[in-house]
């Protein structure tokens, strides 16, 4: 049986949760997961490729700085604290996206080279912008289309526990925008 790209990207999407769900589901409130757990946190940088070049000592230094900030339940609170601690430049960007997108899956989408190409390739005004690709990303998840290829692909058994369809979706969209960019 051979899938489609939009079936592809949902059964990615899937995997994706499962792999990182306690992250994904500890609420905006709690602490991530990723931040309490060096191996974790080490296969985060990893598998998405975030602050390339940072030497192992760095990474954990911002590891544990992070894990210390008591503003997770303010989103805006949160970036701010994340740009401060790392005195970030703009390529840091996307190692902000990546993390907000565990912390509150709601409300953030990651943003990365794939993501910004894709929504050039679409055709999206403004596509270097994070603001464009969050409302696009969360127009997408809203669609009907969307709706419907979830009706068909996914098992019973979902990878995501109930209240978190909306941050599935967008999981999705990333997925799809990923692929569109060129990954």
């Amino acid at each position: 049986m051979k899938l489609s790209p939009k079936a592809i990207d949902v059964w990615r999407a899937g995997a994706n949760w499962l792999s990182w769900k306690p992250d994904f589901e500890c609420g905006s409130e709690n602490e991530l997961p990723v931040l309490l757990d060096e191996s974790r946190f080490r296969k985060f940088w990893k598998e998405y490729s975030v602050l390339q070049g940072e030497e192992s000592l760095a990474r954990e230094r911002i590891r544990v700085h992070l894990a210390g900030f008591k503003s997770q339940s303010d989103p805006e609170k949160y970036a701010e604290d994340l740009k401060e601690a790392l005195k970030l430049q703009k390529k840091h960007m996307s190692f902000i996206s990546k993390l907000s997108a565990f912390r509150d899956p709601e409300n953030y989408i990651a943003s990365d080279s794939f993501n910004r190409e894709a929504l050039k390739r679409l055709g999206v005004r403004k596509w270097s912008t994070y603001e464009a690709l969050l409302d696009f990303a969360q127009r997408e998840a809203q669609g009907d289309m969307l709706s419907d290829l979830l009706e068909r692909t996914l098992p019973a058994e979902k990878p995501f526990s109930a209240g978190f369809e909306k941050a599935f979706r967008l999981r999705v969209v990333d997925c799809f925008l990923m692929r569109t960019g060129g990954r």
